[in-house]
């Protein structure tokens, strides 16, 4: 996942989103939305 940020080294930088952290948090299949893989 890349977000926007406001610095030298560009526009978009990719975040590392702990996943399993977050599973419950999140709304019933948005998870399979947001994963890449």
């Amino acid at each position: 996942m890349c977000v926007p940020v406001t610095y030298v080294a560009g526009d978009y930088a990719p975040v590392a989103v702990p996943w399993a952290r977050i599973a419950d948090q999140l709304r019933p299949g948005m998870l399979k939305q947001l994963r890449a893989d």
